[in-house]
This record gives structure tokens, sequence and C-alpha cells, in this order.
């Protein structure tokens, strides 16, 4: 009675509605993050992928950037075999300590390596930027003009900004 009269919600009426209106705008911020295209330009420390478009074919669902680099990379080899054969004994793909960005056997990679074909895998224990970085020498190595990739990134709503 005391509700109706000052117009009070009870306590459980205003946790339905902040979680319907939290959820509504998660989905929305999401919608419109997905919307926003993005560049190998940018820092993409805290960020989270949703998808890509490279030379005109999109690819969406992604929610890892190890999966973006993955997808990216398997582009890249369906685009040319040959050349991304040769990016294992390619010098811009070898650190100055001798680290492998590609290989032939898994071994060669200390935690993650991530195949790329059935004899072809990819250092996978890098951080965004590190895999942005790969990106950039990859589309130069293929002659890709960098206007030719597109990063759609999805709301991280932990994300310093």
């Amino acid at each position: 009675m005391i509700q109706q009269f000052l117009d009070v919600k009870l306590g459980e009426e205003i946790a339905q509605q902040e979680e319907k209106s939290n959820e509504e705008n998660v989905r929305i911020i999401k919608e419109l993050d997905k919307e926003i295209p993005h560049d190998l330009n940018e820092d993409f420390s805290y960020k989270r992928p949703y998808g890509f478009v490279l030379e005109g074919k999109a690819y969406k669902d992604i929610d890892t950037w190890r999966r973006l680099y993955t997808v990216f990379c398997k582009h890249l080899y369906n685009r040319d075999p040959k050349l991304f054969s040769s990016l294992i004994h390619h010098e811009n793909f070898i650190s100055r300590r001798g680290n492998k960005t590609f290989s032939n056997s898994p071994d060669d990679f200390a935690n993650v390596a991530i195949p790329i074909t059935k004899d072809i895998y990819a250092d996978g224990n890098l951080s965004a930027n590190s895999i942005r970085n790969n990106m950039k020498k990859l589309m130069e190595v293929f002659e890709i003009p960098i206007d030719q990739l597109v990063i759609y990134l999805r709301e991280d709503r932990n994300a310093e900004k």
C-alpha cells in the first residue's frame, strides 16, 4: 500500500527492470561496436574481435585474436599457397634470436602452435598487438593494401577506454 501511495517499487521489480535495461544496453552497444570499422594502425589492447573483411571477403563470429589470426593466415594461404609456404624461411618472420613466426613443426613453438595447414604452423602465443604487427607484415609480403582489411570489434565491458 505504501508502495502505491509513494510510487515506490519493490527491490525485485527494480532489479528486474535494471536487468532488462542492462541486457538491452549490452545488446545495443555490441551491435553498434560491430558496425565501427577498425584498421591495423590501432592499439588492440583490452579489445576483442568480432570479425573482419579482407579483400572483400567477410568473416564473423570470431571471438579471439588467435582465431582471427588463424582465419587471416588461412585466407592468405588459400590466396597463394606457395608464397605462404615460403614464410617459414622469410627473414621478416624470424626474430633476431632465431624464433620463428611460422614453422613446419608445432614443436618449434614453446606454448601454442596454430595449425594453418597440415604442415604449416604459426606461433599462437601472441598478444593482440603482436598479431596486429604480424598481420601488417603479412599484408606487405602479399602486397595487399592496408585498406583491404577492416576489423570489427565486440564491446568488452571490462575494457579500459
